[in-house]
Parts: structure tokens; C-alpha cells; sequence
């Protein structure tokens, strides 16, 4: 999340927080670069976090795909069709509607697994959940 703050006296937070006075942990390296006065300047200060790796959970269910599509602009190299424009998302359902996640270029590889041991498990499920019933019919069936 970036956070944008106004200093005339008073901070607006990227949620519309209004806070007044100084940013309090407003590091030295960013303040050499406010000004001397802030109250007679408006200054614009972005503050952004550092990247973080993300930690994908151990099963995901959708489907790792890559989109190729045009963008529609007239002089771009996607305009004869020859190189299109990819995007890798990841694809899942959610309450009966495709949605899909444009996926950063260093999750696609551990998506891609989470989405392969969902399958694996799901059919591992799918296999002990068709010897049950096996079982079952079979003790129905069987004459007392």
C-alpha cells in the first residue's frame, strides 16, 4: 500500500485518516528532502514499503494461464498479431463466476505447484472417497 501525506499542519493517510502534527517515524533520510518550513509549502511525500515476498499457501485451487491478447493500440507490435502481449493470471471460480489474479513474475512457479497438489490431493481424495463407497454397497449387498 503506497500512503500519501500532505504537510500543511495537517497528514491525510490513503484511507482519509486525518491526523495532525508531525508523521510520527518519519525517517531523517525523508525529512532532508521536506522542506525547511512546511507550513508556507505544500509538499508531497510518498512512502513506499519495502517488497516483501508473499507466501503462497500450500494448496490453491485454480489454474495457472497465460493470456496472449492485443492492446488495441494502432501502432503497436500487437496490431498485426505477430507478438501479442502475455500476462500470466491465476483462474479460479467464486460463487459461480470466473475471476482471475495477474500473478508478479516470481509467484508464477510456486502458484503453479500450490494449483498441482490441490489436483493431487483432490484426486487422492476422490479415490478414498470411491473405496468407501465400495465398502459400503459391498456390506449392503451382502445377504445376512
Amino acid at each position: 500500500m503506497v500512503l500519501l501525506f500532505w504537510l500543511v499542519g495537517w497528514v491525510t493517510v490513503g484511507g482519509g485518516v486525518s491526523v495532525s502534527g508531525w508523521i510520527p517515524g518519519l525517517s531523517a533520510r525523508v525529512r532532508e528532502y521536506l522542506p525547511v518550513n512546511n507550513r508556507q509549502t505544500r509538499s508531497t511525500v510518498w512512502l513506499v514499503p519495502r517488497k516483501t515476498t508473499l507466501a503462497v499457501p500450500a494448496m490453491l485451487r485454480g489454474t495457472v494461464v497465460t493470456h496472449r491478447r492485443r492492446c488495441g493500440k494502432p501502432n503497436c507490435r500487437c496490431a498485426a498479431g505477430e507478438e501479442l502481449h502475455e500476462q500470466v493470471l491465476l483462474s479460479y471460480s467464486f460463487a459461480s463466476r470466473a475471476r482471475s489474479v495477474t500473478l508478479p513474475e516470481e509467484l508464477i512457479e510456486p502458484v503453479r505447484q500450490a494449483t498441482e497438489r490441490y489436483r493431487q490431493a483432490r484426486v487422492r481424495l476422490e479415490r478414498q472417497g470411491n473405496a468407501g463407497l465400495e465398502a459400503l454397497v459391498r456390506r449392503l449387498k451382502r445377504p445376512s
